[in-house]
């Protein structure tokens, strides 16, 4: 039973992430730009980013589209993967925790909340790169961990190809190569380099062969001028996170997995132990110290904010009882993650992914052999501390499940209900102000970059081309509500709202119809209908490529 627990978690959280996602292919986000790669890697016959996206997204492309040839449906290969991926990154983080003798079933319960957790969550239901690229890190650590080095590299080849950030991952080949030419394992050395350099090989063919994108030109390549103040700010945001991470698998380790002679605890970490535990424990009473940009409303709830800062504190205890050492690779790849970030104009949520996982699994364990038969958690002290840790996470994550669902629901709806005004005439794409971000740039986006933003680091700027907000969608309007506000509907749609539960969903209008407030040179303008089922995305795979 304890081969299949894992199994079982990573089946349940694939079949609640189906019935998490709409029932159709939208454009929420980000998103728009991963679809169009995918369309255009069919048109295209080869692996193509968007020039929306700063990460190359190849192989997260690449699964898509060979999935597409194989069923036929455009909804399977992009909502039904990301389905199958949330239960194999379930599956991966369950099998992590085993490994560090934690019982098989209290392992698939952390794996639940963290692939669950809101901002994972959110990756996991927004098509993109991401969800590929956290199994493939999951992947490369159980590798490593079992020096497996082989399917790490192949683990780590994968996700560079969806995003180059990974880069920073080779930091656990180098540090486990350099400890193994201090050991002179000549053997485990070559095997090492040879997979170093056959990494670096592929990235650099990465870099040779990918098409390069608007995004890179603008912004990637001008990363470097951002570097200042606001950098240092931005890594210190990073480094305290990677502490509660870090903090966090301590006391997961500490009290739910037997209590082998572990080697004495590191001596810059015992000297900087009660520094660490003071700035977690400052970050759960000063939330500014974790202020980060958020795409999704799962942090919204009246739960949230204290149940978070409750977890720091638990974090907080994890750092000031460890003892042990900690893995060096997992530690550079983290900080040199950070450093990656930091160099941004803002740090979002999901940029911190890597070192938060990075430094969760970062305590080093002992061998099965090193440890007695006595070996055991205290148990009262476990379930103390498991019973806090539990209701804390489903405070949170119950919570965010529910606000996430609708978030989602709202804009699956919005796009829908856009779209079909659009194609009857009942509005214009000048008056998409109200309308999901992703579903405003696949209309306005390729135009923009052709014309106003040719030259700008600004990739939303095509906001400049709606109307001031006179169409808006309303959600349970009464009759008397519209009366009074004066405004004029225009079409309205029962859909998903929530958790087993409907909405009306009214898009109405105040006023007249709204044009562009900068010109739009309508004989260059030639948007692309945001499809509409599997059949209307087989005809767009199937027109010819736009240039």
């Amino acid at each position: 039973m304890r081969f299949f627990t894992p199994w079982i978690g990573g089946a349940l959280i694939s079949l609640f992430l189906f019935r998490f996602m709409p029932s159709l292919v939208v454009a929420m986000n980000d998103d728009f730009g991963y679809l169009r790669s995918v369309v255009a890697t069919l048109q295209r016959g080869r692996p193509w980013t968007d020039d929306w996206l700063e990460p190359w997204a190849y192989s997260m492309s690449a699964v898509s589209a060979f999935l597409f040839r194989v069923s036929g449906s455009f909804y399977l290969s992009t909502s039904g993967l990301l389905a199958v991926l949330g239960g194999i990154s379930t599956l991966l983080v369950s099998r992590l925790w085993t490994e560090r003798r934690i019982p098989s079933a209290f392992s698939v319960l952390l794996a639940i909340f963290l692939t669950a957790f809101p901002t994972v969550l959110w990756k996991s239901v927004e098509y993109s790169a991401l969800a590929l690229y956290i199994p493939c890190l999951l992947g490369m650590l159980l590798s490593a961990e079992r020096r497996k080095w082989l399917p790490a590299g192949l683990f780590w080849a994968v996700a560079v190809a969806s995003r180059q950030s990974a880069i920073v991952w080779l930091a656990i080949p180098g540090a486990e190569l350099i400890a193994s030419l201090k050991r002179r394992q000549k053997g485990q050395s070559w095997l090492l380099a040879a997979m170093l350099g056959g990494c670096l090989v592929w990235f650099a063919a990465l870099l040779l062969l990918s098409n390069r994108t608007h995004a890179q030109q603008v912004i990637t390549s001008q990363l470097g001028s951002h570097i200042g103040i606001g950098s240092l700010r931005h890594a210190s945001v990073g480094l305290v996170y990677l502490l509660v991470a870090i903090g966090l698998g301590c006391t997961v380790s500490t009290f739910f997995s037997p209590r082998p002679s572990l080697p004495p605890t590191s001596r810059w970490f015992g000297s900087l132990r009660w520094g660490f535990v003071a700035a977690v424990a400052l970050a759960a009473i000063w939330p500014r110290l974790l202020s980060v940009e958020v795409e999704h409303s799962g942090y919204d709830g009246a739960l949230a904010g204290p149940g978070l800062r409750m977890l720091v504190l638990i974090s907080a205890l994890g750092l000031a009882v460890f003892r042990g050492k900690f893995r060096a690779g997992y530690l550079a790849a983290a900080v040199a993650s950070v450093c990656l970030f930091s160099v941004r104009d803002a740090i979002y949520d999901y940029y911190l992914i890597d070192a938060v996982i990075l430094g969760l699994f970062s305590r080093c364990t002992a061998d099965i052999s090193e440890m007695g038969p006595d070996a055991a958690p205290q148990a009262i002290r476990s379930w103390i501390v498991a019973a806090a840790f539990t209701g804390i996470m489903l405070a949170v994550q119950i919570g965010a499940s529910v606000r996430l669902k609708e978030f989602v629901d709202f804009r699956a709806a919005a796009c829908d209900l856009f779209e079909r005004s659009l194609r009857a005439g009942e509005a214009k794409t000048t008056e998409l102000a109200d309308a999901p971000f992703g579903f405003i740039a696949w209309y306005w986006y390729p135009y923009y970059i052709g014309h106003e933003g040719r030259r700008s680091p600004a990739l939303d700027g095509f906001g400049m081309y709606l109307a001031p907000k006179q169409v808006s969608l309303l959600v349970n309007p009464t009759e008397t509500e519209l009366a009074r506000s004066g405004f004029t509907q225009i079409r309205s749609e029962i859909y998903p709202f929530g958790w087993g539960r409907s909405a009306r969903f009214v898009l109405v209008r105040r006023g007249e119809a709204g044009n562009a407030s900068v010109p739009v040179d309508w004989q260059e303008y030639r948007p692309e209908s945001f499809p509409l089922g599997d059949a209307e995305w087989a005809r767009l795979i199937e027109a010819p490529v736009r240039q």
